[in-house]
């Protein structure tokens, strides 16, 4: 399937449907030599390996899970099922559906190889625009039916994984919560922490060892802000509201990119006290991110 290319006046994105409707390259229009989002050097639009770089959606849960203490297992009842690092969507093919200069909408069903790790049938729905100076994605989830007896109703935990490109110079980073988890080597969440006391007010300046990764919660909802220096502002947002309650911060190339990764649960989601969202057969769930880029 080939890319699709996506523009808006001068600005441009490209979406990889084989590789998990991944979005591998933003560049706006007040800013267009610059890419937004990081891509490894060795990455390979041909592989179903974790990309390592551009956004990807996480579905149906963005982060690690255990099982009484076993990686990457989860429970649904007396069921015990697998589930990869960051769910799975990020490795489908979806199908376009309605391609236009500005925006496409593209589908992701359960076949048989999501039934065996996530016993649900399901229908995924993704609209991604393209305006001069912002990207929004708009995801529809719907529950069509249970295919196991351990659990009537779906499990749903999702979150994005933007690589954002940093200047080559000076980078600052903003988000507004009340609350910090530093993440555990694990992957878990660690003892919450007020934000306050951790880290004081921002932004922030990158790279800083607190946020190389680090969960936000009790967020304001107001836009998380990375300034970079001679380029535009970025400014990440999600929602709705009482649905996206974290912002997780990541890297492991602190001069080269920084992720802001807005997710609906705490690690562990299908065990945590307020971790999925649990719809019934023929319920869904909408969300949505928007990436904007504003003068600095």
């Amino acid at each position: 399937m080939s890319d699709i290319v996506l523009t808006a006046g001068q600005s441009r994105t490209v979406i990889l449907p084989n590789r998990g409707a991944l979005i591998s390259s933003i560049r706006f229009h007040n800013d267009i030599e610059h890419e937004s989002l990081w891509l490894p050097k060795n990455f390979s639009s041909a592989s179903s390996a974790w990309p390592g770089g551009g956004l990807p959606f996480l579905f149906p849960f963005a982060g690690r899970v255990w099982h009484h203490g076993e990686l990457s297992k989860y429970g649904l009842g007396e069921g015990i099922y697998p589930m990869p690092l960051h769910g799975f969507s990020w490795a489908a093919p979806w199908t376009p559906k309605k391609t236009e200069v500005d925006q496409v909408t593209l589908e992701l069903n359960s076949n048989e190889t999501s039934l065996g790790i996530y016993p649900f049938h399901f229908r995924l729905s993704m609209r991604i625009k393209l305006e001069p100076n912002s990207l929004r994605i708009d995801v529809n989830i719907k529950h069509e039916r249970p295919e196991s007896k351990h659990s009537n109703k779906m499990p749903v935990a999702i979150g994005w994984h933007p690589y954002l490109t940093l200047s080559k110079t000076s980078n600052s980073m903003n988000i507004s919560a009340e609350i910090n988890y530093p993440v555990t080597p694990q992957g878990d969440a660690g003892k919450p922490i007020p934000m306050i006391d951790y880290l004081g007010s921002g932004p922030w300046n990158l790279p800083k060892n607190e946020i190389q990764s680090l969960i936000f919660s009790k967020l304001t909802h107001a836009p998380s802000i990375l300034k970079k220096h001679g380029h535009p502002n970025l400014l990440i947002s999600s929602g709705p509201p009482q649905t996206m309650n974290h912002i997780v911060t990541w890297t492991n190339l602190p001069t080269e990119f920084h992720c802001i990764e807005p997710w609906m649960s705490l690690p562990n989601a299908a065990a945590a006290p307020a971790g999925c969202q649990w719809l019934d057969p023929g319920q869904s769930l909408d969300v949505w991110l928007k990436i904007e880029s504003e003068p600095s």
